[in-house]
């Protein structure tokens, strides 16, 4: 059939296969990228009075294939083979800015307050293929793919969720035994 075959003269219900087949012919890869990012800022107005910034991104990306040759055992695969290729991606953003006073009068009193917004972004994509492959068997690519066959389907799913908030609190404090503190958050 001028292409490699599985020689497994042992017949079961388990579905076993060739240890050396399934090592060299059953390819399960994944390839993920990562990357993280943050950065803040402060600028002081003024004596008492800052602005802060934040921002945190963490990204990742992972493409996972699957390719069963072909005379696999026909739990996993048609005769001419089976192939998977998914693409997941995470991506993560939060990012804050916030107004800080912070002063002491008279020695008596003290006043620390913040007032900010927040973001939070999250976003999950899943984008692939899978199924039996239709007439050339080991060709790999999603043209190959028999979409008729119960097993094959293409997906494109994913979802996205976002929170945003304005929030503040105070603390007002006499002679550093006596507190109150206020806190709201939108």
């Amino acid at each position: 059939r001028n292409f490699k075959t599985q020689y497994w003269p042992y017949s079961d219900d388990l579905a076993n296969q060739n240890p050396y087949w399934t090592t060299n012919r059953t390819m399960f890869n994944v390839k993920k990228q990562r990357y993280m990012y943050y950065a803040s800022a402060q600028y002081n107005i003024i004596e008492g009075l800052k602005l802060v910034g934040r921002i945190r991104m963490d990204n990742d990306e992972r493409r996972f294939t699957r390719r069963i040759f072909a005379s696999s055992n026909r739990l996993f695969a048609s005769d001419t083979g089976n192939y998977l290729n998914h693409k997941i991606s995470n991506k993560a953003l939060y990012a804050d800015a916030m107004v800080t006073y912070d002063k002491t009068f008279n020695h008596d009193i003290s006043l620390n307050a913040n007032f900010g917004a927040s973001l939070d972004h999250y976003n999950n994509s899943l984008v692939g293929y899978e199924g039996d492959l239709l007439m050339t068997p080991n060709k790999f690519i999603a043209s190959n793919i028999d979409m008729s066959s119960p097993e094959a389907g293409a997906v494109d799913s994913g979802y996205r969720e976002q929170t945003q908030a304005i929030f503040a609190t105070a603390q007002v404090g006499y002679k550093g035994m006596l507190y109150l503190d206020l806190t709201a958050r939108n």
